[in-house]
């Protein structure tokens, strides 16, 4: 589905819940991970995305390749409720 092999994108969404910027939940054999909002770097975080996507945004940034295209824009960056463990 990625194309990445699980392992070692497991290992890091496990190494993002121990420092505590995840949050982890389960629905059956399902297992959830979304951005915990109360991460002390968090509002940090979101605004260096956020300012990275209004550059973006202004077709600057590029790949730093001879004739590329600009980044594609990234998704819109939304606070959830705090309710998963």
């Amino acid at each position: 589905m990625l194309g990445e092999p699980l392992t070692p994108i497991r290992r890091e969404l496990l190494n993002l819940k121990k420092v505590g910027f995840l949050k982890r939940s389960r629905a059956g054999s399902l297992i959830y991970y979304k951005v915990n909002s109360s991460f002390l770097l968090f509002q940090e975080l979101k605004s260096m995305i956020e300012k990275t996507e209004d550059i973006r945004n202004q077709k600057i940034i590029t790949c730093g390749y001879k004739n590329s295209k600009p980044l594609n824009p990234l998704g819109k960056i939304n606070e959830h409720s705090k309710s998963a463990a």
